[in-house]
């Protein structure tokens, strides 16, 4: 059976969030913690890069709690965009088997939640997707 490796919030730890159907298919090893953001799914990763590097695929999610968390702890877009770079630049040199789950959140709580934010998670993906392709074509 192929292993996957979950990163993310309470959505990725819950008895019947998405490890629950990972799990019919996959041997799923669930790294999330609660409430928190990419920094959290950042140190995980590094703590466990040799797991990560042996994993057949890499699900994280962590959209929601970025805009969340940015918002109640008044953290600078700049600051939290390069956090989210970083993590998932990191991420992506250890494993380019990532699948990326982007939740959806109220952006019409712009106190709570930021379409910017998100739009940001997207522009790291086209990194992800852009180093895949470049190792496809060596």
């Amino acid at each position: 059976m192929k292993n996957c490796i979950l990163l993310g919030g309470s959505n990725s730890v819950l008895q019947y969030g998405i490890a629950s159907g990972l799990e019919e298919n996959l041997e799923v090893q669930r790294l999330g913690l609660g409430g928190t953001s990419c920094i959290q799914n950042l140190t995980e990763t590094i703590i466990n890069a040799e797991k990560i590097s042996n994993a057949d695929l890499i699900v994280t999610e962590s959209n929601v709690n970025d805009s969340f968390n940015m918002h109640q702890m008044n953290i600078p877009f700049e600051q939290m965009k390069k956090q989210i770079d970083d993590y998932y630049r990191i991420l992506n040199s250890i494993n380019s088997n990532v699948y990326v789950l982007i939740l959806p959140i109220n952006t019409y709580a712009p106190h709570i939640e930021s379409k910017d934010l998100i739009d940001q998670i997207n522009l790291c993906l086209l990194y992800t997707s852009d180093a895949a392709d470049e190792e496809d074509s060596v």
